[in-house]
Formats: structure tokens, C-alpha cells, sequence
């Protein structure tokens, strides 16, 4: 069973299943339910990734004021902008 533990930790294994396709192969024939219930057992609990917004409140308020500042550039302003990850520059 480490194999299968260790596959599903880290992420190589991602459902129960895969992990009964790997005890079929290592000669071992067990049910779907079992597996879940063993895999309890050891620690792994199955849950949801908790969806976050990659954007704060502050920052979200932030940008916004930034855009309603530049809202009047045109195409041709917007052209002489380099945007980096740290940097703004302008040519």
C-alpha cells in the first residue's frame, strides 16, 4: 500500500481508481469503497481545492482606480507602455 500512498501524495495518482488499477496490476483485487476506506485510514482524506481570488479586495479597488485614471489614452499612448512583473517604463 505505500506505493499507492506515495503515488497519491504526490499527485501521480489523482483517484481511487488509478489506484486500483495499480493493485490489479500488483496482483491485489480490491473494491473502489475499500480502497477509499484504506486510504482514510492512512492519513489521505479526499476534499475540494478551495477556490481564492488571486486578487485582494485592496488590490482589485487599486487597479481599478488605475484604469479610470488612464482611461483617456489612446492606442497610439498605449504602444509607448512597456509593462513588466516589477516595472513600468515608458519609452
Amino acid at each position: 500500500m505505500s506505493l499507492v500512498s506515495r503515488g497519491l501524495r504526490s499527485g501521480a495518482l489523482d483517484n481511487p481508481r488509478a489506484a486500483q488499477e495499480i493493485l490489479r496490476s500488483m496482483g491485489h483485487d480490491m473494491s473502489i469503497n475499500g480502497i477509499r476506506k484504506s486510504l482514510r485510514r492512512n492519513g489521505l482524506k479526499s476534499r475540494r481545492k478551495v477556490k481564492t481570488n488571486f486578487v485582494s479586495k485592496t488590490n482589485k479597488r487599486l487597479r481599478l482606480a488605475w484604469a479610470k485614471k488612464h482611461r483617456h489614452l489612446t492606442i497610439a499612448d498605449w504602444r509607448r507602455w512597456v509593462f513588466s512583473d516589477e516595472t513600468r517604463i515608458n519609452l
